[in-house]
């Protein structure tokens, strides 16, 4: 059976280290890691929702609190549900599907406000789309006639992630979802294909780029410029109506059309 372990590193001066399995001798580590201080940890189980055999830890907050996968005994028949343990307690935070439409859910990000941000994969090949369970609710959404999927989550509750449009859907885009719930085509960054995996609360976002010549992603990070960085009042600085590039302000973003559930 795989579990799921919490660990809580007191010795800060050290790197973190996560173990998932059964728990790691000191000896052990004192020989993987010579020359270097053996850190005093408490591993916590995360056990699973009730009728699933496993879990699988997949982020943790500042609180020490987890977003996680709870994994069923016969993945085939059953699909995987998200949930947020937190105190001991665990807690369902993935959307309501419909048992005859059955999907696979999938924990991504957890901010301090205990906000998680997961994914939606159907199994009927249908296009898949982000959830997000806020103050007890759960939300969904999805570029329109896009494969969407979530990745990061930060303290003031944007989203970044990537889509892909249809019908064809063989390159992916960047977004940033608002609060508010607006979303905004981030673009490719300069290459053929984009993603952004992490944003911090000031804003600025950690992705991959495909290159035109199909090489491996290459990693960007992007810092929006201040809003008062225009041309005009109240025109972005660059014209054209131009999709965003590496070169692009990301204030600059087009809109795109939201869909919640």
């Amino acid at each position: 059976m795989r579990k799921a372990l919490r660990v809580l590193c007191w010795r800060l001066a050290v790197p973190f280290l996560v173990f998932l399995g059964s728990a790691t001798p000191c000896s052990t580590l004192a020989a993987a890691l010579p020359g270097l201080p053996v850190p005093a940890y408490i591993l916590t189980g995360l056990g699973a929702l009730n009728g699933y055999s496993s879990s699988g830890g997949a982020a943790l907050n500042a609180w020490g609190h987890v977003a996680a996968d709870a994994l069923p005994s016969d993945p085939v028949n059953v699909p995987s549900k998200a949930f947020l343990f937190r105190c001991g307690h665990r807690i369902d935070v993935g959307p309501r599907l419909d048992p005859a439409n059955p999907a696979d859910c999938s924990s991504a990000a957890i901010n301090g406000a205990d906000e998680v941000l997961g994914n939606v994969t159907p199994r009927d090949g249908s296009p898949g789309k982000a959830f997000l369970y806020r103050h007890g609710k759960v939300l969904t959404f999805s570029v329109p006639g896009s494969y969407t999927g979530a990745f990061g989550l930060n303290a003031l509750g944007q989203v970044v992630g990537y889509f892909v449009p249809g019908p064809n859907f063989d390159s992916s885009r960047a977004f940033l979802r608002q609060p508010d719930g607006k979303l905004l085509d981030l673009g490719t960054f300069g290459g053929t294909s984009a993603s952004a995996n992490a944003i911090n609360a000031l804003g600025q976002i950690a992705g991959e780029v495909d290159d035109a010549q199909g090489g491996y992603p290459a990693s960007r990070a992007a810092t929006p410029l201040p809003r008062a960085a225009t041309t005009r009042a109240g025109a972005p600085a660059i014209s054209g109506g131009a999709r965003p590039t590496s070169a692009t302000p990301m204030n600059a973003a087009l809109p795109l059309g939201n869909r919640h559930s």
